[in-house]
């Protein structure tokens, strides 16, 4: 969900918010997170937020490159982070901005320890 506060000419608060359902109830969506992660934008200078909110959570739905990896549990790194990707064979520019569309994680018994490892798919903010 993505929150633009902006003013009239007036100086009159206005408010525009764009959903993406699809993140929120659509187990099988690829953007699936099952919560509703919020963006706030403070642009007091829009007289028309709904079209900036509108614009954003389009431009954040297409990502021309995804990746996924997996890795040691990391419970800072979360859906909506922003991270750099310097890797060659991509295609992408050195430290690119990833952002993280979604992650799942499990926890397996080894016997003396438990192992937590969570896996991400992150898309390329072109």
């Amino acid at each position: 969900m993505i929150y633009v506060e902006g003013r009239d000419k007036f100086g009159r608060r206005l408010d525009g918010m764009a959903v993406g359902f699809d993140s929120i109830w659509q187990p099988n969506s690829p953007l699936f997170i099952g919560d509703d992660w919020w963006e706030y934008w403070d642009d007091q200078s829009n007289p028309n937020p709904l079209t900036e909110a509108t614009h954003r959570l389009d431009r954040e739905r297409r990502y021309c490159v995804q990746i996924e990896w997996s890795q040691p549990g990391n419970a800072a790194m979360l859906p909506g982070n922003y991270l750099r990707v310097d890797v060659d064979y991509l295609g992408v520019p050195a430290n690119a901005m990833f952002r993280i569309l979604s992650k799942r994680g499990e926890i397996r018994d080894t016997g003396k320890t438990c192992l937590w490892r969570e896996s991400f798919v992150a898309g390329w903010w072109e």
